[in-house]
């Protein structure tokens, strides 16, 4: 362990891989619980993708869809990355068991607001998927999912490496015009967000035939339409959160309740409306012409 790792007590490893681990620790001079990424094949091209990710947590530092960055050691034999711990890990443990549209469509909203503070910047993020967004507790109560691991997005002013519209990211998640053109755009981040969504709902970035996206038409209709193949008919980031938004404000609207009347009191509203009625009807007698007249005074047909 080197000296500035020292200071951190690692509870439980988190995630093993060729390119980095994630551990669980604890600072022992503040007792803060944090979230330490190692780079463990520290190569010169895993070194720069090691310092964009952490470039790009500091650009996004006032940002609350992205974790704090707490230190940032990139030099040396054992590179890391100390940052917001996520005590609620990350949303790869729900797909295929979210079965709350709102609750999604709050995941989502988070995430879109995350993609158009990229935007902004004219960034991409280029590996969306459910095992890079991670769930917090939201101050003030609920939850709030933050986007991580930027090592292999593209920043047009990136100084960790030349910047690229190359296509990566997982299988599953890939845009397939991107991986035909060979050149990655927002729209395809959009496409990720859209089958991020279809796994959480149905178990599969693909979807499924037994499960069915819940919530109302417009929800499902939104997901389906940020992985439209033509790239033009997706929406944007901003689109997304707001036409979310709009969706929960209309589902929290309070419903009238419709009354609960027995039987035996609409039977009683109908026998005295046909009392009514035929009072207003009745024939009255006409001495002047002996005959009888209805309620317009017309002479009543019959013999009464």
């Amino acid at each position: 362990m080197s000296l500035n790792l020292w200071a951190y007590k690692i509870l439980k490893t988190r995630g093993i891989g060729g390119y980095g681990h994630v551990h669980k620790a604890v600072n022992r001079f503040t007792g803060q619980i944090v979230a330490i990424k190692e780079l463990r094949n520290p190569t010169s091209d895993n070194r720069r993708r090691f310092s964009r990710e952490g470039d790009m947590l500091t650009i996004y530092k006032d940002s609350p869809y992205f974790p704090d960055l707490y230190q940032s050691v990139l030099d040396g034999a054992q590179p890391f990355l100390v940052m917001e711990y996520s005590s609620k890990g990350s949303l790869e443990q729900y797909v295929g068991k979210v079965t709350d549209w709102k609750r999604g469509a709050g995941w989502a909203i988070d995430i879109a607001h995350a993609l158009d503070t990229m935007e902004v910047r004219q960034d991409l993020h280029r590996d969306l998927k459910p095992g890079n967004m991670l769930l917090y507790p939201r101050e003030g109560g609920g939850e709030i999912v933050k986007l991580i691991d930027f090592g292999l997005a593209h920043r047009p002013d990136n100084p960790s490496g030349p910047a690229t519209n190359s296509v990566y990211g997982t299988e599953g998640y890939i845009d397939p015009i991107a991986k035909k053109t060979g050149f990655f755009f927002k729209e395809a981040d959009i496409y990720s967000l859209g089958r991020t969504m279809k796994a959480l709902f149905t178990g599969s970035p693909d979807g499924s035939w037994l499960r069915v996206i819940p919530g109302p038409v417009e929800f499902r209709n939104l997901i389906e339409s940020m992985m439209d193949f033509d790239i033009a008919k997706r929406p944007t980031a901003r689109q997304i959160y707001l036409t979310l938004e709009g969706l929960l404000r209309a589902a929290e609207r309070p419903v009238i309740p419709t009354p609960n009347i027995s039987w035996g009191t609409l039977a009683k509203l109908a026998i005295g409306t046909l009392a009514v009625v035929a009072l207003t009807n009745t024939n009255k007698w006409d001495d002047n012409v002996e005959r009888y007249r209805n309620s317009k005074g017309e002479f009543a047909s019959g013999l009464w």
